[in-house]
């Protein structure tokens, strides 16, 4: 499965802008093609879910994005990977800034895969080729969740020095 969602964010990059059209139409094209997916199959075998929240978050569709993280939500926090968390945290911080719950949501975030700030504040260079494969914590993992959402938060007024801050805080 793992590899799987590698290849779907493979096929994500190969989107176009919300506006430019391409292979998959515009964004809200592609996010629509991605939801039929995921309800023809809900067990989400190929791990769509994960294309599709950040996708959601960045056309601010806000519901969408909050029914798809608790539908798939893991019991067990640690296994929480950053796709998740990080999302999570954002879609807080995007509907009512950092003191909505938002802080607590990315410092736990954080914890669970410490590399994402990194990354996503170019402490970090990305690699020239997303990795092949991934744990949860790592680098790696860290490294696709950015490719994935890094357009999200850099969009967002102020969520990367929230981030900066928290991190700073939390590791």
């Amino acid at each position: 499965m793992i590899n799987l969602k590698r290849n779907v964010i493979q096929i994500d990059h190969d989107l176009p802008g919300p506006t430019v059209s391409g292979r998959w139409g515009t964004r809200e094209e592609a996010v629509a093609h991605w939801r039929d997916m995921l309800r023809l199959c809900p067990n989400d075998n190929m791990g769509i879910r994960h294309v599709l929240a950040p996708k959601l978050l960045h056309l601010n569709l806000f519901e969408a994005v909050r029914e798809l993280l608790d539908e798939y939500e893991e019991p067990d926090p640690a296994k929480t990977g950053a796709e998740w968390g990080d999302t999570d945290a954002l879609l807080k911080y995007k509907q009512g800034g950092a003191k909505s719950g938002a802080g607590k949501a990315l410092a736990a975030a954080i914890k669970n895969n410490p590399h994402v700030p990194a990354y996503l504040l170019g402490e970090k260079r990305l690699p020239k080729q997303p990795p092949p494969h991934y744990a949860l914590g790592s680098k790696d993992e860290a490294v696709l969740y950015v490719l994935s959402s890094g357009e999200t938060w850099t969009s967002t007024k102020g969520a990367l020095a929230w981030l900066s801050e928290t991190a700073k805080n939390t590791l």
